[in-house]
């Protein structure tokens, strides 16, 4: 009946710069369209994404990414500056950018430190893991580990700010990823830079910063910002939880989906 679709992974690979053959991505086109037409309602998480990925109009439903604010709960603050980043291990997502971000802040704020929840995914990601591992040896104050989801809101509670850091491009422009959602349920302020879909959400939840541009600066500078105001670092946590509660849950997402598709059959 209903197929939700969190990603287009040709368009993916392209975003993220990962090596494919064109037969290769050719037959993932073919699969990933094969699947799409064995469902008759696409629920995509923005217009966006919906209109990047070419869902037809007729069968589409827009419902937003979320979280479980069950699972994902506030832990009590750290006493030290930390950011952090739970992500996919791969290039293409901001990781090192956000490293060197971090440590252009810590001229300003000195004990700051980092914080990366990468997940591999496979062999290609495992070495990506490793490379990474070799090239933060110099930096003490970064910490690199995994981010089992059974523990997560505990992970996402050892962090001060919680940053999602998407390169420019128009897939992540339409991306709302599900880190976004978890990351306000943790009740920690976001730094994020400016994709279209991200903003909107960030904004409209005043839940963190967008960083003015995609410079490590910019960067850097929304990151000092919530280092220096503890305050205004909380209020804008506790403004992401609250929205993790009354609009992301799972719960409520997938309620009002399975309504849109109920309302779609009745109305059929």
């Amino acid at each position: 009946m209903a197929l939700d679709v969190h990603d287009d992974p040709v368009a993916q690979h392209r975003a993220f710069g990962m090596a494919s053959d064109p037969a290769a991505l050719a037959a993932l086109e073919r699969r990933f369209r094969a699947n799409l037409d064995a469902f008759e309602i696409l629920v995509a998480p923005s217009t966006r994404f919906a209109d990047l990925a070419c869902l037809p109009l007729e069968r589409r439903l827009v419902a937003p990414n979320g979280t479980d604010t069950h699972h994902v709960l506030p832990g009590p603050w750290p006493e030290g500056p930390t950011v952090g980043m739970v992500s996919g291990a791969a290039p293409g997502r901001g990781i090192e950018r956000l490293v060197e971000a971090a440590a252009l802040a810590r001229e300003r704020v000195p004990d700051l430190r980092l914080a990366l929840w990468l997940v591999a995914s496979g062999p290609v990601a495992e070495r990506y893991l490793e490379e990474l591992r070799r090239d933060l040896v110099a930096r003490p104050w970064v910490t690199l580990e995994p981010a089992p989801y059974a523990d997560l809101g505990v992970i996402l509670a050892r962090a001060t700010i919680l940053c999602v850091p998407h390169p420019p491009g128009e897939y992540m422009d339409a991306a709302l990823p599900v880190k976004l959602f978890d990351s306000m349920a943790a009740g920690r302020p976001l730094v994020v830079t400016p994709r279209a879909e991200t903003v909107e959400v960030v904004r409209a939840a005043d839940c963190g910063l967008v960083a003015d541009g995609d410079e490590t600066a910019d960067l850097a500078a929304a990151i000092v910002r919530l280092a220096d105001d503890p305050a205004l670092a909380k209020r804008l946590g506790a403004n992401g939880r609250a929205a993790a509660e009354t609009r992301y849950d799972w719960r409520r997402i997938g309620s009002d989906v399975a309504d849109a598709v109920l309302a779609r059959v009745g109305a059929r």
